[in-house]
């Protein structure tokens, strides 16, 4: 490999940052959009595989009302079903991650609980905020970038009180709906959980007499579809926090389903096929299903619809050319043999003909190109001055 000259290269240091984060509102629906059921006690396939990989139950015993989970954020316990329901969106269709503030999905649907109606609405925000977080939350159960999904035909917003932990209440009576903008997402209200009700965080589940409380203070009328069994900690069985319907991961693109009152009404009738079954209708298996046609708003049967976030990246690398620097050219009109020559020279050096730069390249320490810069114009540059090129390169 061939040995770069030093006078004609320089070290340079360069830096990773963020140029720009750009979002896209997208929607993904019929073809593009398939739902799988899966049932972690069947046998008669590997689908209750899937439970491992979104770090869900395996088994009832594996969430059990005692457990420490359980205990600290019952709302979880909600998520501990024998059946789900997850909708991927096409990896095409997403850069690194989406906003977890605005999914909205829809979900053709049937029953009487909490129906009958021809569909639910989902919608996406987070417990970890007083408002819902752009790019989820990190959860004690399913991992990272978490986002939990939310419907008000099962449950609207907690409407009673939360506390912290040196008593002062929040009223939340305002939040009657999981969508209160449907033209700006970020209006959606966070999720309130058990420990936001008892006020204190953990020392409250341990120490229920000894807290300031919102308990008993929600105003929705109803009963959940899965009601929490009645030897949680004090006050969990009636409504005081806010049960999701299922979560997604907003670094992957997937929807899991988990309530009952969802899972079990889905009109798989209804659907057809994924790839490999055919145009058939699909009326057994509930693999790669998807729906096509309108529902009774005029909108697609089943869609998702959701925030693009991509983030783009560049390096960053200022490459200073100093006085007594880069002033010889490799070009051959250049009058080479007369700049060599002077280059230990103690007069008439400042006299040459200066160079002019068109570009500027990049190697890496194994002397290979990695890099050019094309200037818009030249830039001169002789034995005296000071040139300054700030380059950056696009991942």
């Amino acid at each position: 490999m061939s040995t770069i000259d030093p006078r004609f290269t320089k070290l340079v240091s360069s830096s990773l940052t963020v140029q720009a984060e750009t979002l896209d509102n997208k929607i993904v629906s019929n073809e593009e959009l398939f739902f799988t059921e899966c049932d972690r006690n069947s046998v008669a396939d590997n689908k209750g595989n899937y439970f491992v990989s979104f770090n869900l139950p395996t088994s009832d015993d594996d969430l059990s009302t005692s457990s420490t989970i359980a205990k600290y954020f019952p709302e979880l316990y909600q998520l501990n079903n024998e059946k789900i329901v997850f909708c991927s969106i096409p990896p095409t269709e997403y850069s690194e991650f989406i906003d977890g503030r605005s999914i909205t999905l829809f979900v053709p649907t049937s029953g009487t609980a909490p129906g009958p109606f021809d569909g639910v609405k989902i919608y996406s925000s987070t417990y970890s905020s007083d408002k819902p977080l752009k790019y989820g939350e990190t959860n004690q159960l399913l991992g990272d970038n978490i986002c939990f999904l939310f419907c008000d035909d099962i449950n609207i917003p907690y409407t009673g009180f939360t506390a912290n932990e040196i008593g002062v209440r929040t009223n939340m009576s305002a939040n009657t709906t999981w969508e209160p903008d449907p033209t700006d997402y970020t209006k959606r209200p966070s999720a309130v959980s058990y420990r936001e009700v008892l006020g204190g965080g953990i020392s409250s589940v341990l120490n229920p007499n000894n807290r300031p409380n919102g308990l008993n203070t929600d105003t929705r009328s109803g009963s959940y579809s899965i009601t929490p069994p009645t030897n949680f900690p004090d006050g969990v069985a009636g409504y005081n926090y806010d049960v999701p319907v299922g979560f997604c991961y907003l670094d992957m693109g997937i929807c899991v389903l988990t309530h009952t009152a969802i899972t079990q009404n889905i009109v798989w009738t209804e659907g057809t096929g994924g790839p490999g079954s055919g145009d058939l209708n699909y009326t057994s298996g509930r693999t790669n299903v998807y729906f096509s046609g309108l529902n009774i708003d005029d909108d697609p049967a089943a869609y998702l619809e959701y925030t693009d976030i991509n983030t783009s990246f560049k390096i960053s690398a200022v490459c200073l050319a100093m006085p007594t620097e880069f002033w010889i050219s490799n070009n051959s009109t250049w009058d080479r043999t007369s700049a060599l020559n002077n280059i230990n020279s103690q007069t008439g050096i400042i006299t040459l003909d200066p160079v002019y730069v068109t570009e500027v390249g990049l190697y890496n320490r194994m002397n290979e190109l990695i890099a050019v810069a094309k200037l818009s114009e030249y830039v001169e540059k002789n034995y005296i001055n000071l040139v300054t090129f700030n380059i950056d390169i696009d991942m």
